[in-house]
């Protein structure tokens, strides 16, 4: 089977989705014939092909009109089976405006009649969780709409979507295909990984990784770091990531030592130097969530939060293979917190059971399985003739 994926960044470019896309189509090429189409600006360097049999293919301002425009012409001259597109509106245009992204994916189809279309949703849109994000919302939301009904198949990161938007796309198959961790795991034991870094001897290493962001729950991890305190233990903070200034005036009250943006393997030694593992979130951790599955790909013992986000994979393994408490819920946080940092037989097994987790959920080979099966056993649903809406730009190729 001939699988295009399509996403603007790719390595050696700083993106999550764009390292998701690579590690993807690496793994897929081992199955299908694959190609990548991301793009390519005059001061960028040229995306660097992963180890495998998938082509990449760089085209300068991708996410602009004349770059999707050729985009277009490419694709067209040599079809794929599925067309992949990973969805993030963010990517695609300032705050998320994107206006010719579904024209260019109508002509596409309209040019080649026999490619499918997958969309892999990654954040179909903002929440209206305040004026900024309601207003962007307004144009975000119709974006995804037109954007779905484009799709011949829908694969959402978490089931919590496939539940709300199945009844927005009724005549489009819904799947869900979780994110896997986009950092390698180097081989070191702690104290060698404290070692190579650097850390003293501490006994009480916590650890934060992914962007700086109040979405992060930081009164929960403050209120932890308060009553370790309290309880005698002298805990450090090593937030992995960019954004010091953030977490200094967040936790200017204690310990924290900021690493700053690092190379994976960098990021892997740092986590493997950690004694717990913090990854909450405001909407409760959830199968997107690759900072989440980085701690447990390395077989550490993760403090998270369950909330509306939380589908029942994961809510089942809370308590075995990570501790998890209530998104709302800072106390019992902090308390979870202790007991996990005076128990480490409770960190051992904890540690060992989120590898066994992240191994059978979570790898790439497991997550492209995912891919190919969706594509392969769901016969796509045809979609009547769709035409734009008045207010998108038509679509012209000079």
């Amino acid at each position: 089977m001939r699988v295009d994926l399509f996403f603007p960044a790719f390595p050696p470019a700083f993106d999550g989705i764009g390292d998701y896309t690579a590690h993807l189509a690496n793994t897929l090429s081992g199955r299908h014939d694959v190609r990548v189409w991301t793009s390519r600006s005059a001061d960028a360097p040229e995306p660097a092909s992963p180890p495998s049999e998938a082509e990449v293919r760089a085209i300068p301002a991708l996410t602009e009109t004349a770059g999707l425009a050729h985009w277009v012409s490419q694709c067209s001259a040599a079809p794929p089976d599925w067309l992949v597109i990973q969805y993030n509106p963010f990517s695609y245009g300032t705050r998320g405006y994107a206006p010719a992204l579904a024209p260019a994916i109508k002509e596409a189809k309209r040019r080649s009649p026999s490619m499918k279309v997958a969309v892999t949703v990654h954040e179909p849109f903002m929440p209206p969780d305040s004026l900024r994000f309601m207003i962007m919302s307004i144009w975000q939301r119709r974006q995804f709409k037109q954007i779905g009904e484009l799709a011949d198949q829908l694969i959402f990161t978490i089931p919590p979507w496939v539940e709300r938007f199945a009844s927005w796309f009724p005549n489009t198959p819904c799947a869900h295909v979780p994110v896997g961790s986009n950092m390698p795991r180097v081989a070191v034991t702690k104290q060698e990984a404290r070692t190579h870094i650097g850390l003293p001897d501490e006994r009480c290493v916590l650890g934060l990784f992914g962007r700086a962001r109040s979405s992060r729950l930081f009164g929960h991890i403050r209120a932890g770091l308060r009553t370790l305190e309290r309880a005698g233990h002298r805990p450090l903070l090593v937030y992995i990531g960019g954004g010091a200034e953030v977490i200094r005036t967040a936790f200017a009250d204690h310990r924290v030592r900021c690493t700053g943006a690092l190379p994976g393997d960098q990021v892997s030694r740092h986590l493997s130097a950690l004694d717990v593992y913090l990854a909450p979130y405001h909407k409760g951790v959830s199968t997107r969530r690759g900072a989440f599955l980085a701690g447990m790909q390395h077989a550490l013992p993760v403090l998270t939060t369950h909330g509306p986000q939380t589908d029942d994979l994961l809510a089942h393994a809370a308590g075995r293979a990570f501790c998890a408490v209530p998104v709302d819920d800072a106390e019992a946080f902090a308390e979870t917190l202790r007991s996990m940092v005076e128990s480490p037989a409770r960190q051992h097994q904890l540690g060992r059971n989120a590898r066994s987790f992240y191994l059978s959920h979570f790898t790439w080979p497991v997550i492209a399985a995912q891919y190919s099966d969706v594509l392969q056993m769901h016969t796509p649903a045809s979609n009547p003739a769709l035409s734009l809406s008045p207010n998108l730009h038509p679509w012209s190729i000079a």
